[in-house]
């Protein structure tokens, strides 16, 4: 399971938006999400700082957060499946949506996304992933495959809020039934 070379300034962008997205310890009690935030599709946001949850800060960069304060899981895979392709970061997403990863080997390895939209596999359960893989998210019979090839597990790495890179034009979302 190798991950890519990042060049410095990459890193460095990467790190501030973290530092943002991590060092907020938040106010609030509960774990959960919030309804009434009509700035997210979903009318949900989370706002309870790095209280440990599973819901915990939707469209953040789960595996680089948790590396970097060194506490909760680790995950070999994560991301956030959301309703819309530049929603917020901490607005909640698509509940019940199933990501489906096929590795090289053409072994198949799901997820289903909580009440946050989050989705995560540790390392055991993601042990014998091969990559580069294919992807693709399902919804109440409607399918969303990435484009390209899944390099390695961490989906919130290019999937921001105005995509990164060149490969991801946004979020992991699927698009709204007729």
């Amino acid at each position: 399971m190798s991950h890519p070379n990042f060049r410095l300034t990459l890193l460095a962008s990467l790190g501030a938006s973290l530092l943002l997205a991590c060092g907020d310890s938040g106010e609030g009690g509960g774990v959960g999400l919030l309804a009434s935030d009509d700035a997210c599709a979903s009318g949900l946001s989370w706002n309870h700082g790095n209280t440990g949850s599973e819901q915990m800060h939707p469209g953040g960069d789960c595996i680089k957060c948790h590396g970097q304060l060194g506490e909760g899981p680790t995950y070999e895979v994560a991301g956030t499946v959301y309703e819309s392709l530049t929603e917020e970061d901490d607005c909640g997403g698509l509940e019940g949506a199933t990501i489906e990863i096929t590795d090289i080997n053409n072994n198949v390895f799901t997820m289903t996304t909580n009440s946050a939209g989050n989705f995560f596999m540790t390392p055991e359960q993601a042990e014998g992933i091969e990559y580069p893989a294919t992807v693709k998210a399902i919804y109440d019979g409607r399918e969303n495959p990435m484009i390209g090839f899944l390099p390695y597990g961490n989906c919130s790495d290019c999937h921001t809020r105005n995509g990164n890179w060149t490969a991801a034009g946004g979020r992991i979302y699927v698009p709204p039934g007729e």
